[in-house]
């Protein structure tokens, strides 16, 4: 979270990994045209990939429909999570920016979330019950449009726990 003095160490090995397109263990970062997210804990030494995943689609009440890649709390161990934006994940748009449901990783860990996309890396934190903020770690700044869409993910976020209000269930392929 924002007060955590291990924060920037935090960032620094996210930064790192979205540099070299790897994480610290040696597995590829797959951001290119697929749909499945891929899950990493954030260490003092650096970024380690979360294998326990399994994807499938998030059918919501408002009739959307998307990609989704859930893991178990667990898989992080005490240490902040993050997961990858890959572009072939177009079934909500939100390649390089945070999408609906981001902002839960942050409320359920008590953590920095994190993702990383082909065009930046990113951190989002729940500083007090209901306030959340992203913060560029690497790569391209916000547009003036992608600058709106987070701040309101960010109220969105706030009203709803960490995620969009809608409520979606998941369906495994």
């Amino acid at each position: 979270m924002p007060d955590d003095p291990k924060g920037p160490i935090y960032d620094a090995q996210v930064r790192q990994a979205w540099t070299r397109q790897k994480l610290s263990d040696g597995t590829m970062l797959n951001l290119g045209n697929v749909d499945r997210e891929q899950f990493f804990a954030v260490t003092l030494t650096g970024t380690v990939a979360v294998n326990e995943t399994q994807s499938g689609w998030q059918r919501c009440s408002d009739g959307s429909e998307r990609r989704y890649t859930i893991t178990k709390l667990t898989a992080f161990g005490a240490n902040p999570g993050g997961h990858t934006h890959p572009i072939g994940r177009m079934s909500d748009i939100v390649a390089d920016i945070p999408g609906p449901e981001d902002g839960r990783m942050a409320t359920l860990t008590k953590q920095t979330a994190y993702v990383i996309s082909r065009r930046r890396a990113f951190a989002i934190e729940q500083s007090a019950p209901g306030f959340f903020t992203t913060r560029l770690i690497a790569g391209a700044k916000f547009s003036k449009s992608e600058q709106a869409t987070v701040a309101r993910q960010q109220v969105r976020w706030s009203q709803h726990g960490g995620g969009s209000g809608v409520q979606c269930q998941f369906v495994p392929d």
